[in-house]
């Protein structure tokens, strides 16, 4: 479970700025949306706001990067840049800085830790590991460059330390080294966050791979069928999703293709998945088709694969972040989606739900806490500022929130200034004829 999120020099965040799932002790509505762990009141969910470029994508970009160089950075030839490492440019004293992020975090053995690295193209500068075994903060190892001092951690710590270039993160050879003091934490980060930013240029074929991808692995189990419980709760038309079997004597294949390729390529190819529609006559259902995924809309298939990634995270706990998880979806999908991580019955495991949104319909003091509502702000200068709803003064619960936001009271919209465009069009007819002469 995440507690907080510090990030420094990265993209368009300059100074450091943090985002926090622990609730601010002046906000007391709405207790329902909180759970408790070790005495740390945390949120289920939370919304970032921000007007376009104002650095909400970055903040949430972030999570993705620290997540990729932990799974990644072990496989690094000395060589190898840190492509990760993306600062703040347009100031000369951050331009070649340091990217630094920290995370304070529960791991599944019900343990807090921190973890902070900074890095630049070539070297990871520093990265250490804390944790509070007793609610005291006890340090597990501490790095500088490549020299190492070690707290509580047991175990072949030196192993590791002696085949790790400077580009690769100690955290990262966890992964492949057996350290089991460490195991909670790496699985933190391999399989308890889940990052998914979705871009405009890929968004039917990466959502059909995340849709395909664990409905066929997860097979007839929890995911199958409360995918189809929510698909009949919304109103998409769908009597469900099928896993159609196919004969993979009848797929006709070049035969030159390698012996990998082929098994590759039939595995992919064994397994299909459709939609199931029911067939009326005179209002009587009299059959039912099946269609490829493919065929529905792209409304459909992202809320399908949204809530595909959601189920995983309510059943096995952790935290969930996507960027505009609204786009293509209704509202009311959206806020169905939201609800499942606000409802203790559909949330048992208390998992987390972060995400971007530009729909100021969500920004309701029904459904959330003025600590759950977070604005990215972009200054004269180019950087972001970060701030909730709650860290704000004179900010009542019992406002309208969207309101005020869309007025610009809180921040976090475009200031358009409609009177100064004056288009500007090239000359046509007699004045272009005229200054021809």
């Amino acid at each position: 479970m995440l507690i907080d999120f510090t990030v420094k020099n990265f993209r368009s965040i300059r100074d450091a700025q943090t985002f926090s799932m622990e609730t601010l002790r002046k906000v007391k509505e709405l207790p329902e949306n909180t759970f408790n762990a070790a005495n740390h009141e945390l949120l289920k969910t939370a919304l970032v706001y921000g007007r376009n470029s104002a650095g909400k994508s970055n903040l949430l970009k972030a999570f993705g990067y620290l997540q990729s160089l932990i799974r990644r950075s072990r496989t690094f030839d000395l060589q190898r840049r840190i492509g990760e490492y993306l600062p703040f440019l347009f100031d000369a004293t951050t331009a070649t800085a340091p990217v630094e992020f920290s995370i304070t975090f529960f791991a599944s053995d019900n343990i807090k830790y921190e973890y902070s690295i900074a890095f630049t193209a070539s070297q990871i500068k520093k990265e250490s590991l804390y944790y509070y075994p007793n609610k005291v903060k006890a340090k597990l190892f501490d790095r500088v460059g490549m020299d190492f001092t070690y707290g509580n951690l047991k175990g072949n710590k030196k192993d590791i330390e002696s085949s790790l270039y400077k580009n690769q993160l100690f955290l990262s050879k966890v992964g492949i080294n057996k350290l089991p003091q460490l195991s909670s934490v790496y699985q933190f980060f391999n399989k308890h966050i889940l990052v998914h930013i979705f871009h405009d240029t890929d968004i039917d074929d990466r959502l059909l791979e995340v849709l395909e991808e664990n409905l066929k692995k997860e097979g007839n189990s929890f995911l199958k069928q409360n995918i189809n419980l929510l698909i009949k709760s919304v109103d998409t038309n769908i009597e469900s999703l099928v896993i159609k079997k196919n004969n993979a004597d009848a797929f006709d294949l070049p035969e030159n293709i390698s012996d990998d390729l082929r098994a590759k390529v039939i595995k992919e190819l064994k397994t299909e998945l459709k939609t199931e529609h029911l067939v009326y006559n005179n209002g009587e259902v009299t059959n039912s088709i099946e269609m490829p995924i493919r065929e529905e809309s792209t409304g459909t298939i992202k809320f399908l694969s949204v809530a595909t990634l959601i189920l995983i995270t309510l059943n096995r706990g952790g935290t969930i972040i996507i960027d505009e998880l609204d786009k293509s979806l209704h509202p009311h999908l959206t806020a169905v989606l939201i609800r499942l991580f606000l409802s203790p019955k559909n949330n048992p495991n208390n998992a987390q739900l972060i995400f971007a949104t530009h729909d100021s319909n969500l920004m309701s003091s029904k459904y959330f806490r003025r600590d759950q509502i977070w604005i990215t702000e972009k200054e004269q200068e180019g950087y972001t500022e970060l701030y909730s709803l709650g860290d704000l003064k004179g900010v009542r619960k019992d406002i309208d929130y969207e309101k005020y936001y869309l007025e610009g009271a809180f921040g976090g919209v475009p200031m358009i200034n409609e009177y100064n465009i004056n288009l500007i069009f090239e000359e046509h007819g007699t004045k272009q004829q005229a200054s021809a002469e």
